[in-house]
This record gives C-alpha cells, sequence and structure tokens, in this order.
C-alpha cells in the first residue's frame, strides 16, 4: 500500500509538471512574445536537470551494489573459473563456480530492488546468471554496445531502459511480457586489475523510481 501511495504521489507530481509545461506552451503558441519562450525553455531545461538528477538518485544503491559484488574475492575467482569452462550451457551451470556464484548472489536477489544478474564474458556470451536459460547464449545487453564498452573500459554504468528477454514482476507483482528492464553493469578484475568479465545486475526500475 506505501509503494502505491509512493506511485500515485509521483504520478501527481509528473502530471502537474506536464501541465505547467503545456500551460507555458499555449502562451508561447498564442502571444508569440520572447520573453514567455525564454521561460518556457528555462522550465523545460530545469525539470529535465530535476528528471536526470532524480534517476541517478535512485540508481545510487544499484551502483553501490555492484561495485561491492564485482570487487568479491568469490565473485571474481569464480569468473575466472567460467572463462576457462566450456562455452555449452551444460558445462557452464554443471560448473562450481556458477553454484558459488548462486549462493554469494542469494541474499541480494532476495530484495526487490534487484531481479538477476550476469557474468558476461569478452565475447558478450553469458557465463553465469540468475536464469539457466540464458547461460552460454548471446547476452541481451549487447544491444547496447556504447555502455557495455564503457564497462570494460573500468566504468560502473546504468543502461538506458530496454525490453526484457524474459517476463518480469509489474508494480502489482504480475508477471508481464515484454516488460521494461535496466542494469547496472561494472568489470569483474583479475589480480592485475585487468578487466576479465562483465557483472550485470539487473534492476526493477519501478522500485527505484516509485519507493
Amino acid at each position: 500500500m506505501q509503494q502505491r501511495n509512493h506511485s500515485l504521489s509521483y504520478w501527481a507530481r509528473a502530471a502537474l509538471a506536464i501541465l505547467v509545461l503545456v500551460s507555458l506552451a499555449v502562451l508561447v503558441s498564442h502571444q508569440g512574445q520572447g520573453f514567455l519562450r525564454d521561460e518556457a525553455e528555462r522550465n523545460l531545461s530545469s525539470l529535465a536537470d530535476v528528471i536526470a538528477g532524480g534517476l541517478l538518485t535512485e540508481y545510487r544503491q544499484a551502483r553501490l551494489d555492484i561495485d561491492f559484488f564485482a570487487r568479491d574475492t568469490i565473485v571474481q575467482r569464480s569468473a575466472q573459473a567460467l572463462l576457462s569452462t566450456p562455452r555449452a550451457r551444460d558445462s557452464l551451470s554443471r560448473s562450481p563456480a556458477h553454484n558459488a556464484l548462486r549462493t554469494v548472489f542469494a541474499p541480494l536477489l532476495a530484495s526487490s530492488h534487484v531481479q538477476g544478474y550476469f557474468i558476461i564474458g569478452p565475447r558478450g556470451h553469458t557465463l553465469a546468471s540468475s536464469r539457466d536459460n540464458s547461460i552460454g547464449s548471446v547476452n541481451l545487453l549487447q544491444q547496447q554496445q556504447l555502455k557495455l564498452a564503457q564497462a570494460w573500459a573500468g566504468q560502473t554504468v546504468v543502461t538506458l531502459p530496454q525490453v526484457s528477454g524474459v517476463p518480469l514482476p509489474d508494480p502489482a507483482g504480475q508477471l508481464r511480457d515484454n516488460a521494461p528492464t535496466v542494469f547496472a553493469v561494472s568489470p569483474i578484475r583479475n589480480r592485475k586489475g585487468t578487466p576479465i568479465a562483465l557483472l550485470a545486475l539487473r534492476v526493477n526500475p519501478h522500485d527505484a523510481l516509485f519507493r
């Protein structure tokens, strides 16, 4: 009920902001005065800054989580072991490293704000996942080459929203196909500090925006 109230409050604020912007646009259209046009542009810019800043704040916890787990010794050793494992799904899913990762991420997956994880190899294949059916296949984040390039260069990034390849729960808890999904991605490094794989955490966008 609290989450629903927060959702309603968020949409109420968004609706009010849209109403203000529409009113400004109407004034500009009818009056055509330069000072009104400038005022509308300033308000649009300010609103965009507020939204962008809010998203960065909401995803800060996801960045903290993924930075912590990407540095975890078990995660690093498991990624190294999976890189030496045949890429077939059966081989990867039966690897002790795969089971070790499931144990490490179990507490995080019990929370509402993380819905899954991937370990992605240098060639873009899924080495480990919270869902068995994606193991060994080309990872869906290959659609976001710029974000992946930034992660391989050593950055922690939050991806652009994209359509999920698996059903995901909506704010009411009902599984939906083609739901929006967002990932936090960070490099997993070897002892020399070189990125050897990527860790991706599937962030719940509804939880991030409406909590």
